[in-house]
């Protein structure tokens, strides 16, 4: 027997190997991520996006996600206030507001279709 014969060639892998195994690790880091994300970190861009829709002052106590094929947005101690001049503190409070949504049909129609929606 040679001497050639006897030294094992090294194993070549795919390049699709290393990229399947890339993109499962970014999976991964991404649904850990929207798993343990403090969501209450956007609240200051939902309340200012919501005043701005509804004209008025709107604060939030709490914001909760759970992000998935169908989502729930929920937010607590919801207040709207009144406009300068009216007498009374808020125009409404709301103890839990929650909703429900498809985001895969919104990004795709550009409509949101609210699923449920809780008060």
């Amino acid at each position: 027997m040679s001497q050639a014969n006897s030294i094992p060639l090294p194993v070549r892998r795919s390049s699709w190997v290393y990229l399947g195994g890339a993109f499962a690790l970014l999976t991964l880091m991404i649904g850990a991520l929207l798993w343990f994300w403090d969501w209450n970190w956007l609240r200051p861009v939902a309340e200012a996006r919501l005043s701005a829709a509804v004209g008025r002052t709107v604060t939030l106590e709490r914001l909760d996600v759970s992000p998935g094929g169908i989502t729930g947005v929920t937010a607590y101690g919801v207040k709207v206030a009144n406009p300068a001049g009216f007498p009374g503190a808020d125009f409404v409070t709301i103890p839990r507001l929650s909703l429900t949504f498809e985001p895969i049909a919104w990004l795709r129609s550009g409509q949101l279709a609210l699923r449920t929606l809780e008060f």
